[in-house]
Order: C-alpha cells, then structure tokens, then sequence
C-alpha cells in the first residue's frame, strides 16, 4: 500500500514538472537504475547542440555537456542548476539572444531517477532588422546601404543586421540599377526605423526617388512602293551613330537622352539607292516618356509622294480606291442588344447624351444611320449573335431597311462560336444564313465585289489547338470559292488563311498599355504570310475613342473572353487622335472606329452626356483623312 502511495506521488509531482515556469518535462527517460541509497536526476537539453554546466546543490558535476545524471540527497530538497548554456548551432545565439541560467529545487525520491529536460525560453537582447532598398517601378537597383552612419552593405538590395532595440537610421546611397545602366538616376535616401527586441524581424524599406535620364523614341518607317523582291530596309542613325535598322513597315524603338536630336533615316540594302533619305530635325524627347514619329522614304524612279492625311471627302463617307484595288472605307462597330436598363448608371462610365433607349426601335436605329453619315462613316459592323437571337437578326434586318437611300453599307460580325453550346455546325449555320438572306442586300457591305464578314474570338469553343483545322472545315463546307471576305481577329495570322484577312479588336490592353503602336507591326505580319501564300490577305487598321470597362462586372451575361478590366483617359480626344495617327502608315485596307456605341467597354463615339458630339467630329475629320491618305 505504502508503494502504491508514493508512486502516485512521483507520479503527481512529475506531472507537475510540465507545468513549472522553469519549463522542466519529464519527457527523458532514466538512464540506468538510480543507487538505492541515493536520488538521481537524468537532466537534459532538448536539442543535441545545446549545452551547459550541471550544477547540484552547489557542485559543478557536468561541464558543458548536453545532458549528465545527478546524485543527490534522498528524501530532500536539491537544488539542480543550469549555467552558461549555449545553442552555438543555432543563428543568433550569444548575438541576438542567450539563455539565461536556470534553477530549481527538486524533491530527491530515494532509489530513484527522475527525468529533467529542460525546455528553456529565449531572452532576446536584440532584434532583426532587415534593410532593403527598391524601386516603384520595378527596376532592379542596388545601393551602398547604412546603418546609423556605418556601412553594412555593398551594393546590394537588402541586408540583415541583428541590431539592439530603439530607434535607428537607415540609408541608401550610390543607388544603382545594373540592368539599365545611364537610363535613370537615383537619389540618395535616408530614414528613421525602429527596432524590437524578440524573434519577429523588423523592416526598413527604401524607395528612393527617380530621375529619368533618357526617354523613348518609337520611330514607324515606310519604303514607299517597296516590292517584296527589294531587298531595303530602314537605317536609323543620329549622327554618326548608328541606333539600328528597321522592317518596312514596322516601328523601332531607340532610348535617347533628355533634349533635342536630329535623326537620319534612309534605305540599306540592295536596292538602297531606290529611296531617298530624310531627316527628322529636333525630336524633343523627354525624361521617362516616348515620342512617336514617321519617316516615309520617297521612292526615287516612281517619284511617288508620301502619303497624307489631309483632305476631304463629302460628309456621309465618299471612298478612295486603296492599294488592293478596293474601297478605302470607314466602318464603326454597332451593338444591338441594349435596352433602358444599360444606361443606369451602373454599367457603363458615360450615358447617352439624348438619353436611355432601346435597340429594337426603329427610330433610334434611324438615327443612328444618320449620325453615321454625320460621323462620316461608310458604314457599320453590326455584332450579331446566331440566326437562333431573334433580336439580334431583326435588328440587323432594321439596320438594312433603315441604310436604304443612303450610301451607308453594313456588314456582320458573327458571334455564334462565343454561345454556350457553339460548334462547328453552328457556325455553319451561321454563315450560311448571312450568305442567303444578307449579303445580296443593297446595303451590306462588299470589297471588290465580295460581300466581307467579320468573325471574333477564333478560338472559341475549339481552344487554341483545334481552332485551325475547326475554321478550315468550316470555310471548306460554306465558301470553299472564297465569294466572300471572311475577317479573322487577332494580332497574328494564326488564321490566314483559311480566312482573308485580319483585324485587331482590342489595340489596347490593361498590361500592354499603347498596344495600338504595334499595328503596323501585325500588317507586316500578315502580308508576309500573304507572300507565303502567293495571295492578298486585307487588314484593317483599328482606332478607339478610348477604354473603360470597369463597370461591366454589373453588366449581367457577359460573353466576352475573361481579361483584366482597365480604363484609359481619352485625354479630351488626344488618346483618339494617337491612336488614328498610328493607324496612317500600316498599308492597311480599311479603316474599323472601336466603337459607335459600345458603351460597355467605353469605346463608343455616339453622343453622351460628357463630351456630346466631340468624337462624331474627330471620326469625320480622321474618316476623310484616311480615306485621302
């Protein structure tokens, strides 16, 4: 009985152990038998690297060990010690902190061992900082950094210092981006960063201010009536200098300081001489911003002349003959789905100036044939869903009915492969009712004779590696002649052919910000393939009043392919004019206005409540120009 008692006695005061704020556990287990006469304590450290001096009752019995048996009275208190412990395997220790000594009085139970482990608690004496250095642009600089006027780095990014805790200074000099060397300048910056003692690190961050030192020139060049058997390209030099060549038609982009520079350029290569030089005299570029210019090389034995883009034509779209032999024509896209609810003040950034109204009614169709010619537009490209959206397909019948007596021609952009559903027997379907109940109207839009259709999206529903070959058994099914101009979107002619050309619909994106500068770019493009080919493939160029769709996530049913919402400023019709004026050099075909009125996406020119008939004006004035060009 008296056994049983004093077990359960052990047993509760080893319990108790876990609990002492010594942090002492009775988790080791006894080294050997324990001498009947005596009480031992097994005491130990948790973690093999840490060490220390085992003390009993006043005697050193182990020095530095990691764990040691104590021999101490029976049935009496004993004082067991723990001193100059250490954790040298551990980062930190004996610089950001250290253990303190330990000691606890034990009841030594005669014969026998009782496990101490001792779980001990850091005291902390300083704390981490850690310095970085960055830029808000995201330029990979580096710098000389400082702690409280002393050195602590070399031309780096960041450093980390076990500092005592209170308030400090932090600096960053010599500031650096090795990636980009000369094209920015960084000031020196200094400030305040306080510090706590413990585990948890603290952060100085410095940002310093930039000075741009050089600014971007975006130079399009154009050998005029090159012929793709001439070997030319454009040769661009300041001085002696040579910056670099470029693609005719294509756009370079040169880092020139900050002032004036006056700029070469000129044809090289073997047909060199078939072009003139000209110069481009005080180009201003500013610091950490970009300068967009044109240099149309005159071809000497044609004597041909640059083209303009002044002019006029009569309001109402009167229509040039362009290099393919076909209209040079303007065309603006046009929605037919909207009712009063899109314009309250929910969905779009902007409402129309004459107020809400319906897509249906024919007088507001009407209208909008009218302030069509009064845009100057010959016409526009109406977004069509499937023969299956019966409002869609009245509505373009309107659309048809209203044009009549008026040179407006309209055509479609099929939607039907964006339905959920959609197939290649859709699709078909689709085309096959443009072909037998539009394309033969007075109104719809032909080039050359063919009666052109617009299609979105390519590769929907197939994705990407399908799409291909599912447009190539379309194409083959309904218009294997190729009657019709069939217009692929994109910035590639993944899809020339089996389609005749090429459109972009968005020239601007939320992480490619003046994307529209590339046109001239995927023109190149495509009429590369078209050499390939042995045949002409259309493009046309695109501009846009401006962009904001970041209300359209109120706008229910959205079709459209999921990417980031962004807006973009029309800067009182300057964002309109850049983009037209990227759009003059491409050698495109056609002309397409994003938008008359897609008020989702805030690209519509149609009148609205803020700036009235300020881009039906700009489009007349950049329609009359284009087509003159």
């Amino acid at each position: 009985m008296r056994r049983i008692i004093e077990s359960s006695i052990r047993i509760f005061f080893v319990a108790t152990l876990v609990l002492a704020s010594f942090s002492l556990s009775n988790v080791a287990q006894a080294q050997a038998a324990c001498d009947p006469a005596a009480a031992c304590f097994d005491v130990s450290f948790p973690q093999a690297n840490m060490t220390g001096d085992f003390y009993l009752n006043g005697k050193m019995v182990g020095q530095n060990v990691n764990s040691a048996r104590l021999v101490g009275t029976p049935n009496a208190n004993n004082v067991v010690e723990a001193k100059n412990i250490k954790d040298t395997a551990n980062e930190g220790f004996g610089d950001l902190y250290n253990y303190p000594d330990q000691s606890l009085t034990m009841w030594g139970w005669q014969g026998y061992a009782t496990p101490l482990v001792l779980y001990l608690y850091r005291n902390y004496v300083k704390g981490k900082l850690i310095i970085t250095v960055a830029s808000w642009y995201g330029d990979n600089i580096v710098a000389d950094l400082f702690l409280d006027g002393a050195q602590v780095g070399t031309q780096t990014a960041k450093v980390e210092l076990n500092v005592k805790e209170g308030a400090h200074t932090v600096e960053a000099k010599n500031i650096t981006d090795p990636k980009i060397v000369g094209k920015f300048q960084y000031s020196n910056i200094s400030q305040p960063a306080w510090v706590y003692a413990g585990a948890y690190p603290s952060y100085a961050a410095l940002y310093p201010n930039r000075t741009s030192l050089v600014g971007t020139l975006y130079l399009y060049c154009e050998l005029l009536n090159k012929q793709y058997t001439d070997n030319a390209k454009c040769l661009v030099k300041e001085g002696d200098k040579e910056l670099g060549s470029i693609e005719n038609y294509s756009t370079g982009s040169y880092l020139l300081s900050i002032g004036k520079h006056n700029v070469t350029v000129s044809a090289t290569g073997a047909a060199a001489n078939k072009w003139k030089s000209t110069t481009l005299s005080n180009i201003e570029i500013f610091g950490d911003s970009y300068v967009s210019q044109n240099a149309i090389l005159e071809y000497v034995p044609g004597a041909a002349a640059a083209p303009s883009a002044g002019g006029a034509a009569p309001a109402g779209g009167g229509v040039t003959i362009n290099s393919s032999n076909v209209d040079r024509v303007v065309l603006a896209d046009y929605m037919m789905w909207y009712d009063h609810s899109t314009f309250d003040g929910n969905k779009t950034w902007d409402v129309p100036r004459d107020g809400p109204y319906n897509s249906d009614d024919e007088g507001i169709i009407r209208k909008h044939v009218a302030q069509a010619q009064q845009a100057c537009l010959n016409g526009f490209v109406a977004h069509w869903y499937s023969p299956a959206d019966g409002r869609t397909t009245n509505n373009f019948n309107k659309l048809l009915n209203a044009s009549g007596g008026t040179p407006l021609r309209n055509a479609v952009l099929v939607q039907a492969n964006i339905l959920p559903g959609a197939s290649e027997g859709s699709m078909m379907d689709a085309v096959r009712y443009v072909m037998s109940n539009w394309i033969n109207h007075p109104n719809y839009l032909k080039l050359g004779g063919k009666p052109v259709i617009f299609f979105t999206d390519m590769p929907r529903p197939w994705g990407e590696a399908g799409s291909v070959a599912a447009w190539n058994r379309i194409r083959a099914a309904v218009d294997p002649g190729h009657n019709t101009i069939w217009m692929a979107e994109g910035l590639y002619p993944t899809y020339n052919p089996p389609l005749d050309g090429l459109y972009v619909y968005r020239i601007d994106h939320k992480d490619y910000p003046q994307s529209w500068l590339k046109q001239a770019r995927w023109a190149s493009q495509l009429k590369q393939a078209a050499q390939l080919n042995n045949t002409y493939f259309y493009f046309a160029d695109t501009i846009a009043a401006g962009f904001d769709d970041t209300k359209s996530v109120n706008a229910p049913g959205d079709l459209r392919t999921d990417q980031p919402h962004f807006a973009r400023d029309r800067q009182g019709g300057q964002y309109y004019r850049d983009t037209y004026n990227s759009a003059l050099y491409t050698g495109g075909d056609f002309l397409l206005v994003k938008s008359f009125n897609e008020w989702i996406e805030g690209t519509e020119i149609e009148p609205g409540k803020t700036y009235s008939d300020l881009y039906m004006n700009l489009t007349c004035e950049f329609a009359n120009g284009y087509r003159n060009k």
